[in-house]
């Protein structure tokens, strides 16, 4: 991985940028990942048939954390029980989506930042 500032990285990450260069798009659409890096010509998948399996876990996590988070406010917030199964599903309906990209980002760092020879 190229060395950048944390700030550059957070917003590469933000705006879906491939973890290698951080310059090219790693999604065509929001659901539909590139195969490849459009710039650094990277291949996401390593090609390996099932390697984006272990991106679950990673949604799996995110939506936890989320959750979690949610649980935490709810009971600061003093929400009464009635509400709380509703809140829950509306959170997850509409946050669930937004994991997906995020969970195959955070796969492939992941990837890289405990193999770096994988980078190439």
């Amino acid at each position: 991985m190229s060395r950048k500032s944390p700030g550059k990285m957070l917003r590469s990450i933000i705006h879906l940028r491939c973890p290698v260069c951080w310059e090219g798009q790693m999604f065509k659409t929001f659901f539909k990942m590139n195969d490849a890096c459009p710039h650094c010509h990277y291949r996401y998948d390593r090609g390996k048939h099932g390697y984006f399996v272990g991106a679950m876990y990673v949604s799996y996590a995110i939506m936890v954390a989320v959750m979690g988070a949610l649980t935490i406010a709810m009971w600061v917030l003093d929400v009464p029980r009635d509400y709380q199964l509703q809140i829950y599903l509306v959170s997850i309906a509409l946050i669930g989506p937004f994991a997906f990209p995020y969970s195959r980002l955070l796969w492939v760092l992941l990837s890289l930042f405990f193999d770096e020879t994988l980078s190439r």
